[in-house]
């Protein structure tokens, strides 16, 4: 297990701040995308709270061990918690990043936790980012 941190420059991503209400807290996004997912978790009365790059593991892909850290972890108000993967739908389609997916959804589950794959099609929705 590791953590990742947004605080530290880097010249090829842009980092978003979520003002969130919710957690109290600014909540770091690595770009735009992650930033309007945070919208849905802030809204949505089923999430108590979230966390952007929550900490991560290691999985096994082409016979290597490799670091993986979700884009959030989200607590429900049901107790339970979810890791969320917040990914373009053309990556999302790509056949090498199916792969490296489905290794860490086996990762994850020998942990007891799962891993949701969200694409822009499930977070820019209207009206309720124009709202």
């Amino acid at each position: 297990m590791y953590n990742r941190n947004l605080r530290k420059p880097n010249p090829t991503k842009n980092v978003f701040k979520f003002s969130s209400q919710k957690n109290r807290e600014m909540v770091l996004c690595e770009g735009s995308l992650e930033f309007d997912a945070c919208f849905h978790f802030e809204y949505s009365k089923d999430v108590l709270s979230f966390t952007s790059q929550p900490t991560g593991f290691y999985y096994h892909f082409c016979e290597k061990q490799n670091p993986y850290t979700p884009d959030f972890l989200v607590h429900y108000r049901d107790g339970s918690h979810q890791f969320w993967e917040v990914k373009p739908r053309a990556k999302a389609q790509n056949s090498s990043f199916r792969a490296k997916f489905e290794a860490r959804q086996r990762a994850a589950k020998e942990l007891g936790e799962t891993v949701c794959l969200v694409t822009e099609r499930q977070i820019r929705l209207n009206p309720l980012l124009n709202n």
